[in-house]
């Protein structure tokens, strides 16, 4: 079964690209705000993801810019991209970058496709 990686993006690129290397996904989306593309975020993180030869040719990427502040914007712009998918996937939503608004919005719209999906969380250990 195919694999996407869904990454909301953040100033903290580090956490996407290791999440990455750790899947592997055939695909990635991105979930972008203008803050960050002016930025240049996703760029660092698809460049740096092509240097250590986890994201290769034949894969795609797919980048969606939302308004940080909308739930209703987020929510459809995520749901304009799994619209495109025609066959069962695996989604994974990684929710480390972005904001409250762009993870709970991305959360509901991947609780609800339908499709096998994993959701990766920044945790700390207590010690």
């Amino acid at each position: 079964m195919k694999k996407i990686l869904i990454s909301l993006v953040s100033e903290q690129t580090i956490p996407n690209i290791l999440i990455a290397a750790h899947y592997k996904p055939d695909d990635f989306w991105f979930v972008s705000t203008e803050k960050m593309e002016r930025e240049r975020k996703v760029e660092c993180i698809v460049n740096t993801l092509k240097l250590k030869g986890i994201l290769s040719p034949a894969k795609s990427v797919e980048k969606v810019i939302v308004d940080q502040d909308s739930l209703t914007d987020c929510a459809q712009k995520i749901k304009s991209l799994i619209e495109k998918i025609d066959s069962e996937v695996e989604y994974i939503l990684n929710m480390t970058g972005g904001n409250k608004v762009m993870a709970i919005a991305s959360y509901e719209v991947f609780k609800t496709s339908g499709q096998k999906n994993y959701y990766w969380l920044y945790t700390t250990r207590e010690k």
